[in-house]
């Protein structure tokens, strides 16, 4: 009995010492599918994202109503034009007034990818 209890004790304070409430982590699961999805439109399918690895994330003020997570992720194959490794991405999160949580600022989206991949708006023309 005291078994289950300390080891209850132990998943509810690593539940509250966690960084990220569950509201932050769907958030993040959507903006990481949206990542994906831009790198294939932009790329081609045979360069999709291969693997993305959390470099960091935390609140980013004492009031925690913005949340930064910094990543990185990598390609499925090289592409000659373009970073294909630990290729740097951010997200920020805002909370609102309301009390719900929205994504401000993501990397994956089309404009801010171009300039992460070091795109060239003439080679995207060639393609």
């Amino acid at each position: 009995m005291k078994t289950l209890s300390g080891f209850i004790i132990i998943v509810l304070c690593m539940m509250l010492l966690s960084a990220c409430n569950p509201k932050i982590s769907r958030l993040k699961k959507q903006q990481f599918a949206i990542l994906k999805e831009n790198v294939v439109e932009l790329l081609g399918e045979r360069y999709k994202v291969k693997r993305i690895r959390i470099k960091n994330e935390e609140y980013c003020d004492d009031d925690p109503t913005i949340y930064v997570v910094e990543f990185g992720f990598d390609l499925a194959h090289s592409h000659d034009s373009v970073l294909s490794v630990d290729i740097p991405g951010k997200l920020v999160f805002e909370k609102k007034a309301d009390g719900m949580w929205e994504c401000t600022f993501n990397t994956g989206n089309p404009k801010m990818l171009r300039t992460v991949l070091k795109i060239k708006e003439e080679e995207e023309e060639n393609r």
